[in-house]
C-alpha cells in the first residue's frame, strides 16, 4: 500500500512562466507596430532579466516533458 501511494505521488509543477508585456513601438515601411515582447530580444545574451525568464521557461518545459523521456529514449533506440 505504501509503495502504491509513494509511486503515485508526483511533485507539483513549477509555475507557468508569464512574460511581462512592455509596449515597444516600431515603425516599418510607414506602419507602426506594437511588440509587447521586444524586451526579450537580447543579442548579447547577457540581460539578467531575460536569462532568468528563459531559465524559468526551460525548467517548466523540462518538468512537463519529463513524463515522456522514456518514450523518447525508446524511440531513439529504435531509429
Amino acid at each position: 500500500m505504501a509503495a502504491t501511494i509513494e509511486s503515485s505521488y508526483s511533485p507539483a509543477p513549477p509555475p507557468v512562466p508569464a512574460a511581462k508585456k512592455v509596449k515597444h513601438e516600431m515603425e516599418l515601411f510607414g506602419d507602426v507596430r506594437i511588440d509587447n515582447y521586444y524586451w526579450l530580444r537580447d543579442d548579447s545574451r547577457s540581460s539578467p532579466e531575460v536569462l532568468s525568464y528563459l531559465q524559468a521557461e526551460n525548467a517548466y518545459t523540462d518538468f512537463i516533458m519529463s513524463g515522456i523521456r522514456t518514450a523518447i529514449d525508446i524511440f531513439s533506440y529504435m531509429v
